[in-house]
């Protein structure tokens, strides 16, 4: 061999390593834009199920709100259904006792 064949072949070689540094920097590249992608895409669903978690925050608070005012009622409710039976009961003794002195005037 002569040295200009050994120099094309060295060139030659060259060029193919430089095709295949290029394929896989490029390759590289492509890989880099879709993790970029991906990435992006990933942040954008992040920040809607961080949305969507502050709305169902909101709803719960609400809905613990409207749940302590219903448990305020019903104890309200409970207290008054108490009292009135209370009176109920009072109002029965008077009867059983006007009832007994009626029968005990009739004898």
């Amino acid at each position: 061999m002569n040295t200009k064949e050994e120099f094309q072949e060295y060139k030659l070689q060259q060029l193919k390593r430089s095709r295949l540094t290029a394929v896989v920097l490029g390759m590289a590249a492509i890989l880099c834009v879709l993790f970029l992608i991906y990435g992006f895409t990933q942040s954008i669903e992040a920040t809607r199920q961080r949305d969507l978690a502050v709305e169902m925050e909101k709803q719960a608070v609400e809905a613990k709100a409207e749940a302590n005012k219903q448990r305020d009622i019903a104890r309200t409710q409970t207290e008054l259904t108490i009292q009135k039976q209370k009176e109920i009961e009072l109002h029965i003794r008077n009867l059983e006792e006007q009832l007994v002195k009626c029968a005990s005037k009739r004898k």
